[in-house]
């Protein structure tokens, strides 16, 4: 799988990117595309990371800036102030332009996921790596949408004098919490997608070490990513 090389981070909070970028379905823009890489890479052998880190992006800081504008508004322009630009025909400025983030652009385009973060309320503590805003919504069922199978070792192969069929795993799932909180639990090679364990019957060869990323955007579509090491 071929991956995007990533661009310094420094310039936004790429975790808000993420958290943004994700709930639109990764919508084609030069930031989209930055946080998806970095929340590919960070699965990437090794270490594994978690995807997102929730609790890297400020929100609650963001939605305490700039009064009168909605939440959404306040987190966009925290997340991309310095993302590139692009610019286009003012609806409401007759002859002018308004520049704003190409991904805003894109997520306007058939993209509703944004409303997620109309729904801020209760404060919380980022120290324990969940998010500092309440997320328990389902509205930010997207974030618990994220599972990362990480199979360190998968063999169905025949063995010994006899050729007998063996099968051997270590395999971890790592999902998110209510808050935002990520955590490993062990899992059994029967719960693990076909797109990273392809085959489950014995067979000589039948060896995979991989780790697989997963998700589901605000609409409901399903998408995933496989490393192969």
């Amino acid at each position: 799988m071929g991956l995007l090389s990533p661009l310094p981070a420094s310039a936004y909070h790429v975790d808000c990117a993420i958290l943004l970028c994700l709930s639109g379905g990764w919508p084609a823009s030069a930031p989209c595309a930055h946080a998806r890489a970095v929340f590919i890479r960070r699965i990437t052998p090794w270490p594994i990371e978690p995807p997102l880190q929730i609790w890297r992006c400020p929100m609650r800081a963001a939605m305490n800036s700039t009064p009168g504008t909605t939440p959404y508004e306040r987190l966009y322009t925290f997340a991309f102030a310095d993302a590139p630009l692009q610019s286009v025909p003012g609806d409401l400025l007759p002859d002018e332009a308004l520049t704003l983030p190409a991904v805003e652009r894109s997520m306007d385009q058939g993209y509703d996921t944004p409303a997620a973060l109309l729904h801020l309320a209760q404060q919380i503590s980022s120290d324990n790596g969940v998010a500092d805003i309440d997320v328990s919504g389902p509205e930010f069922d997207f974030v618990r949408s994220i599972k990362v199978w990480n199979v360190m070792h998968y063999s169905h192969v025949p063995r010994g004098r006899d050729d007998e069929c063996r099968m051997q795993s270590n395999i971890s799932l790592g999902t998110y919490g209510v808050q935002g909180e990520f955590g490993w639990a062990p899992s059994g090679p029967g719960l693990v997608p076909s797109w990273v364990i392809p085959f489950k019957r014995c067979g000589r060869g039948n060896y995979v070490r991989a780790v697989g990323i997963e998700w589901t955007d605000f609409q409901g579509n399903h998408g995933y990513e496989v490393v192969r090491y």
